[in-house]
């Protein structure tokens, strides 16, 4: 008996439910600025961009993110938390400690 594989066009990493639909995971980060995410969780959001992740930090509009673009993270600027809130449907969010206090 032998099996053989069906022909499958591979369009990029991330999540099929078949052979034509590619889902990805999206992750999430809220902070208070650019350079503690960078600092503490950089490497990690990387690797997730990486892994075919949809990585999005939501910061401060006065922060300057080259840092997360340099990352391939996308940075969305946002006036306050309550802003960042409204409208999320990530798969994953990680928050900074300080915005939680």
């Amino acid at each position: 008996m032998t099996i053989s594989a069906l022909p499958c066009e591979r369009k990029g990493p991330g999540v099929r439910v078949s052979g034509e639909i590619l889902h990805t995971y999206d992750l999430t980060v809220i902070a208070q600025d650019v350079d503690s995410v960078v600092a503490s969780a950089g490497g990690w959001l990387c690797d997730r961009m990486r892994a075919g992740w949809q990585v999005t930090a939501r910061v401060p509009a006065a922060h300057d993110a080259q840092a997360l673009r340099i990352l391939g993270v996308r940075a969305e600027p946002v006036e306050s938390v309550l802003d960042t809130l409204r409208g999320l449907s990530s798969v994953a969010i990680a928050v900074d400690a300080r915005i939680l206090r």
